[in-house]
């Protein structure tokens, strides 16, 4: 059991490390700035958690290293306003088959979730072959040399902007702030109103499918089944947006549980395994994949 004194101690560190970490990013608010210095987008906007940016000459962390909370893996951004904004970074350290999660912060706040690139792969070669080919030639090439082909990853949200912590790994008030919806709405709202929230923004449904569904090699009416369905429910939470905000956010929680309902009902149990592959460990419905 951790003491108080003990907690208050590692916490005041954390803090310390975070402000490291705002001071050291600082010019990268500034999108232009980072596209300056080669940061590049590597993903679109994943719900609840933005677009992660990538450098090609960038870190690499190794089990092992200590960070340099001066030097992210990526910059995470997301348009709110019509403004590309930095709230959070995140750091990457590449682990071998049994390693435990990497020390990175002061106390035992951060939490890590791991992308394994072998189990990644495996599941793209099912269905994708030629381009788990591909992939696997880049990993080995890169990589093959020390083993290290697990990527733990921890997010560090910047400024305080994320209430559920700072290191958690999804951020429940983006949806509503890419809206334009204040804290009256997000606050104390659950994680599938925010998801809900996610889905009624005009590119909620590509968001929330396409890489998912790709991943998963859901193709046919299956695909466009789920688009349908996904478009229906954005419709009506959209509808909603003028609601209360207790109210707004039950509609919204409801949506989103229908939606991932449906989705659970339509994929195949392989749909569904190739498509939590994403994350080592991840287990249920396709709900926890982000």
């Amino acid at each position: 059991m951790v003491q108080p004194l003990q907690a208050e101690s590692w916490q005041q560190a954390v803090r310390s490390e975070v402000a490291a970490i705002e001071d050291a990013v600082a010019p990268y608010r500034d999108i232009r700035q980072a596209q300056a210095k080669g940061w590049r987008r590597t993903t679109s906007h994943v719900p609840l958690m933005g677009e992660h940016w990538t450098r090609r000459d960038g870190v690499d962390y190794v089990i092992g290293d200590a960070l340099d909370l001066r030097r992210p893996s990526n910059l995470i951004y997301a348009d709110l306003g019509g403004r590309m904004e930095l709230i959070a970074v995140s750091y990457v350290v590449r682990i071998g088959p049994n390693d435990p999660m990497p020390e990175g912060f002061s106390g035992p706040a951060d939490v890590w979730h791991v992308h394994n690139l072998d189990q990644i792969l495996a599941a793209l070669g099912e269905k994708r072959p030629l381009v788990a080919g591909l992939g696997s030639r880049w990993v080995s090439r890169n990589f093959a040399q020390d083993g290290n082909r697990r990527l733990a990853m921890v997010h560090v949200w910047l400024h305080g902007n994320n209430p559920a912590g700072v290191f958690e790994n999804l951020n429940p008030t983006l949806p509503y702030r890419r809206l334009g919806l204040g804290s009256v709405y997000s606050s104390g709202a659950s994680l599938e109103a925010a998801q809900g929230i996610a889905l009624a923004h005009p590119d909620g449904c590509e968001n929330e499918l396409s890489g998912k569904l790709w991943l998963a090699a859901v193709t046919g009416q299956r695909k466009r089944t789920l688009a349908q369905v996904c478009r229906q429910l954005q419709a009506q939470v959209q509808a909603a947006l003028d609601r209360p905000p207790a109210e707004l956010n039950q509609f919204a929680a409801e949506a989103w549980r229908v939606f991932d309902a449906q989705r659970f009902m339509v994929l195949s149990g392989d749909e569904q395994r190739r498509m939590l592959s994403i994350v080592e460990g991840a287990g249920g419905t396709c709900a926890v994949v982000q």
